[in-house]
């Protein structure tokens, strides 16, 4: 149920539905991530283009692709179990549009806990399109240890709420003069 909430808040916000090329992860549910595969059929559905990453694992510094997304079929696991698109053109950074990520958790600055490979955060170094994190309301902390390579997103999307994030550097100020 709460993986039906995120998806369709998700499905909302005015970044996707304006987007044409949509970047997203296939969720991992033996790991209880939230299952995003209806949202994935969705944007199928309303006619955008679904790209899914693609990790070089040999690359470093670590090196994510966006690869179109055909059928659930058409996925391969790599060698941590990620389903995979095996078959496709590398899709340029600058086409796509949005780009949802995966955290474990995530704090209000836009901070992700991830599995520590550091893929995502090369990859959002070089884009300049909203990124959204959806994340579990029990998952979202205050502020969570950060390093200088950790690159924030600019949205969190829980089961009850959308949190536009803060920089980590305004956070710090605190309210204007």
């Amino acid at each position: 149920m709460q993986s039906r909430l995120i998806c369709v808040r998700t499905a909302r916000h005015s970044a996707l539905k304006k987007a044409a090329v949509v970047h997203v992860y296939w969720p991992l549910l033996d790991r209880r991530e939230i299952d995003l595969r209806p949202l994935i059929m969705y944007l199928r559905a309303l006619g955008k283009r679904v790209v899914l990453p693609v990790m070089d694992a040999d690359a470093r510094p670590p090196v994510l692709h966006a690869v179109t997304f055909v059928s659930e079929a058409a996925l391969k696991p790599n060698r941590w179990g990620i389903l995979e698109p095996q078959h496709g053109a590398f899709w340029n950074r600058a086409a796509i549009d949005v780009v949802i990520v995966p955290a474990l958790a995530a704090d209000l600055a836009g901070t992700r806990l991830g599995y520590g490979g550091g893929y995502y955060d090369a990859f959002l170094a070089e884009i300049t399109v909203p990124t959204i994190c959806p994340v579990f309301d029990a998952c979202v902390y205050t502020q969570l240890p950060a390093e200088p390579h950790d690159m924030p997103v600019s949205t969190l999307i829980t089961e009850t709420r959308v949190i536009p994030c803060l920089p980590q550097d305004a956070r710090l100020r605190g309210p204007g003069p």
